[in-house]
């Protein structure tokens, strides 16, 4: 009998059979239902029971069954098994169950679990998440308020305007930071009490209804009004009423929001203030761009230049140039507001008309917070009458009001001028005084009147006689000086002398009556052995003058008697010049000579000077003229020689071996014992290269003879010397020198050098001896580079060795190491190549040009008597320019540039010649820049196709 008892969910199946058979078959029946299989062992291996196989009741085993699967497992359908022993009664139990039908019952329920705990889990995470999702909401609301009640309080504390919080009754409830400081009030001190008490009082009337009415209308109300602070000082306040509502309309509140803008009313009153002052300024008033172009001008500016406020918007100020202002000019100008801000100072600018004008200018740099500029203010005033009227106080000043010659002071201003050029050229200048002889006749007979005119008519005869160089003055009634410069020597003097005495002389008509008088002359010359100044020099002129009146007048005579004083001196000057020798007063200067295209150092020139203990530091010109033709020239040559050699062997040693040339005369050269002399001074130095000394002779020694001279350099070549032919081109016998002393170099003397920018001949000279030392395979080098367009012309020539003060002065010895370290080439220099032969007529053009301006010039200053050629296509760099602008331009396309240019020079000239002849010298003299400006735009577009070419 069996009986199922369930336990919850376990059931527990009761088996009692009173028939063991029956027992058995169904225990084994029951154990097949669930898939089991029970196999019941004695200890001694003796099956009791098989309920898989019954059959097998009785039969033994092996006892390792009862410890092992193995049989189970070779069945390969019992997994897993347990197995019980019991000890009362000594057997064994062991249960297989079917694996399979096992897992597939406890899958069957994991799987039912698993799905009922998934979708529990799902249900609890959806609660959970909806849950989640409504507290984060919930807690995002509150920061959300927290944050806009932050921000309201900051907006409310940090706002730089005042604000005012009322209650509904309009009682002050809250203020904020910025209105206790704007108005002087804490919140004690209003707190509760009505906002009318931060205003001026009487409010306007009426403004009440206003209030309100914008207030229910429109939830606001703004307007200025003058506002009073805690002090009693008042301000501009901007003030916003507005209205706060609740729920259900009723205001709960007002917000007033205070604004002090005085300060932007103060601003906008100086705006308008300053808006009225650009249109009602009588001063001229330019606006621009940071780049210069115009912006906006007031109404003053146009009536100064004439041009309209539309013709100008958008165009540059250049317009207004005149030409009388440089391009350094206005290079300074800009240097000024970049470095300064701010530019002040005169200016000739032109009108609309072409009318030029001056004024005062003063420009402004107008910058933003960063510093950068925005734009530029330029205010001007018209100042032309002002000029006027100073040239006519100079004229005044300087001139003489019944002759227009130059009076004492500007006498004196042209004396020291021309002294200082003297100084400079090596000429002398002389000083005239004349003095009419029987004038005072003339006044006494014909009344002061005539004499007046009489004057004036003598006075243009006496300027006539002069050549356009010199200066005549009136210095008195009938005394008149006059300064000649250029002077070569006394004789020279004589014609110009006899001009004057003959235009003196010469017939004056006046009221039908025929006047006539006489001159007589004192005349004196500088520079002297002696330092003078001006005042000395009239002194001496006047006192030589009465000299000759009393000689019997209508004469002239030199000071103390030149010539003769020169003689009787000579023998003394030259006994000084003998002791400065011997007491050490001699000095040697040196004058660096350079390679112009590469900047090398070639040599330098051993130039003499005089340490006179009185006098200062002499030039070769003031002294050596006193040892001509005797022994003490042969010793100062000797002496040369030797310090010389001396300093060359003090460079050699500290090394830096420097050449040096030293200048011998024509009559040392040629003593008997001059090479020996030599020979015996380089043998002192026998560590020094012999060819680092070189001897310059003057090409005039041509006149000695060259059979002489040439056996006398080639011995010196025989010793190592080399030697050059010094101001070459100024003698007698060029070609012959280079033919007949083949080892001899070329110096170009300076003078050819100096004008060769505006003298088309020495121009051509300087091409010639250059192209005479390329023929003849000679080095050539340019004395008297005196400024870097010297070095650039004889660059462009083929000359690449100069010597001037461009490069350097002459110097001391010890400064020339110094000078060597800091010795820069000039770049414009280093970039010069020589032109071919046919680009040359552009370096000749360019003189050509230079010269007929040089002309226009003097004309204009009245130095010259002869106008130039007013025809473009007739002066001779008008004849070039019609020649090659359809060849040699064309490449450069510059033809058209040029004529243009060309045509617009001579036109400007014709102008400045106009205004001269009409008495307007001061005027065209003013306004010579103007050709200046126009001269330098040909010169730099001729060097632009050179550096094309």
């Amino acid at each position: 009998m069996t009986r199922t008892i369930r336990l919850g969910e376990q059931a527990l199946t009761l088996l009692v059979a009173f028939n063991p058979d029956y027992f058995i078959a169904q225990f084994a029946q029951r154990l097949e239902a669930i898939g089991a299989n029970l196999v019941w062992y004695r200890l001694d291996g003796v099956v009791l029971l098989d309920s898989g196989n019954l059959a097998r009741a009785g039969s033994r085993t092996d006892e390792k069954v009862l410890h092992s699967p193995e049989e189970a497992y070779a069945r390969q359908m019992w997994s897993p098994w347990a197995m019980a022993v019991s000890m009362e009664y000594p057997s064994s139990v062991r249960v297989d169950l079917n694996a399979d039908r096992v897992w597939r019952g406890w899958w069957s329920e994991i799987r039912s679990l698993l799905a009922l705990a998934g979708l529990t889990a799902l249900l609890v995470f959806l609660l959970l998440f909806n849950f989640y999702r409504r507290q984060r909401q919930v807690i995002q609301q509150r920061l959300d308020d927290l944050q806009a009640q932050r921000i309201q309080a900051s907006v409310f504390n940090a706002s730089n305007e005042a604000i005012v919080v009322t209650d509904a009754r309009r009682h002050i409830i809250a203020v904020n930071p910025a209105f206790t400081r704007i108005s002087g009030y804490t919140l004690a001190d209003v707190q509760g009490r009505h906002p009318l008490l931060l205003v001026k009082k009487p409010l306007p009337e009426g403004i009440d209804r206003v209030v309100e009415k914008a207030l229910a209308q429109q939830g606001f109300w703004r307007g200025e009004y003058p506002a009073v602070r805690k002090d009693s000082s008042e301000y501009e306040a901007l003030i916003t009423i507005t209205a706060v509502r609740g729920a259900s309309g009723e205001v709960e509140r007002y917000v007033g929001d205070i604004a002090d803008v005085s300060a932007v009313r103060a601003a906008e009153r100086r705006l308008h203030v300053a808006a009225s002052v650009f249109t009602y300024s009588r001063e001229g008033i330019l606006i621009t761009d940071a780049k210069g172009d115009i912006e906006d001008v007031n109404e003053a500016f146009s009536l100064i230049t004439g041009y309209s406020r539309e013709e100008v918007l958008g165009k540059n100020p250049r317009l207004l140039q005149s030409g009388r202002q440089g391009p350094d000019f206005y290079a300074a100008m800009w240097r000024a507001l970049k470095q300064d801000g701010y530019w002040s100072g005169e200016v000739w600018n032109r009108r609309k008309s072409g009318e030029a004008y001056a004024e005062m200018l003063t420009i402004s740099a107008i910058h933003d917070d960063e510093g950068r500029v925005q734009r530029y203010l330029a205010l001007f005033s018209d100042i032309t009458a002002l000029k006027e009227h100073e040239i006519r106080l100079q004229r005044v000043a300087y001139y003489d009001s019944l002759t227009n010659l130059p009076n004492r002071v500007l006498l004196a201003d042209r004396l020291r001028q021309a002294m200082r050029l003297a100084r400079y050229s090596g000429q002398w200048l002389a000083v005239v005084y004349i003095d009419l002889d029987g004038f005072k006749a003339i006044n006494d007979e014909h009344g002061h009147v005539a004499g007046d005119q009489f004057l004036a008519i003598v006075s243009e005869h006496m300027q006539g006689a002069l050549r356009s160089q010199d200066t005549l003055a009136r210095v008195g009634g009938d005394e008149f000086v006059a300064v000649i410069v250029d002077v070569v020597d006394v004789e020279q003097l004589a014609p110009i002398l006899q001009r004057l005495l003959d235009a003196a002389a010469q017939p004056v008509t006046i009221s039908a009556v025929e006047l006539a008088v006489t001159a007589s002359l004192g005349i004196t010359v500088y520079p002297q052995h002696e330092d003078v100044d001006g005042d000395t020099l009239l002194r001496q002129a006047d006192h030589a003058m009465y000299q000759a009146k009393q000689g019997g007048k209508n004469a002239w005579l030199f000071f103390d008697l030149e010539q003769d004083r020169r003689v009787r001196g000579t023998q003394q000057s030259r006994e000084r010049l003998q002791a400065a020798l011997h007491k050490n007063e001699l000095r040697l200067y040196y004058q660096p000579k350079v390679n112009m295209r590469t900047g090398e150092l070639v040599g330098v020139e051993a130039l003499i000077r005089w340490q006179h203990p009185e006098q200062g530091l002499l030039l070769p010109a003031a002294f050596l003229a006193m040892a001509d033709n005797s022994e003490l020239e042969l010793d100062i040559g000797r002496w040369v020689i030797c310090n010389a050699l001396q300093q060359m062997q003090a460079w050699h040693r500290a090394g830096n071996p420097i050449a040096v040339s030293v200048n011998i005369s024509a009559r040392q050269l040629m003593r008997a014992s001059f090479v020996d002399d030599l020979a015996a001074a380089i043998a002192h130095y026998p560590d020094l290269p012999r060819d680092m000394l070189e001897i310059e002779i003057l090409e005039s020694s041509a006149l000695i003879g060259l059979r002489s001279a040439g056996e006398v350099l080639e011995s010196c070549r025989a010793l190592g010397v080399k030697f050059a032919i010094d101001d070459f081109g100024t003698g007698y016998s060029s070609m012959t020198y280079l033919k007949a002393l083949p080892s001899a170099s070329v110096k170009i003397d300076s003078g050819f050098t100096r004008d060769m920018l505006s003298d088309l001949d020495d121009l051509a000279i300087i091409d010639s001896v250059i192209n005479l030392g390329a023929s003849f395979r000679r080095q050539v080098i340019a004395e008297g580079v005196e400024s870097i367009a010297h070095g650039e012309l004889l660059l462009l020539l083929g000359c690449e060795l100069g010597q001037g003060f461009a490069i350097a002065p002459p110097m001391p010895a010890q400064d020339i190491l110094s000078w060597q370290a800091t010795w820069a080439l000039n770049p414009m220099w280093a970039a010069r190549r020589a032109l071919p032969r046919e680009q040359m007529g552009v370096l000749f053009a360019e003189a050509e040009h230079r010269a007929w301006v040089n002309q226009v010039e003097k004309f204009v200053r009245g130095e010259q008597s002869g106008a130039p050629e007013l025809d473009p296509h007739a002066c001779r760099f008008g004849r070039w320019l019609d020649q090659v602008s359809s060849e040699q331009l064309a490449q450069f396309n510059s033809g058209d540039v040029l004529t243009a240019m060309h045509q617009v020079l001579h036109e400007l000239a014709h102008e400045l010649l106009e205004l001269t002849r009409s008495g307007k010298a001061i005027e065209a003299e003013l306004r010579l820049s103007e050709l200046r400006s126009l001269s330098s735009a040909i010169h730099e577009q001729l060097r632009w196709m050179l550096s094309h070419a």
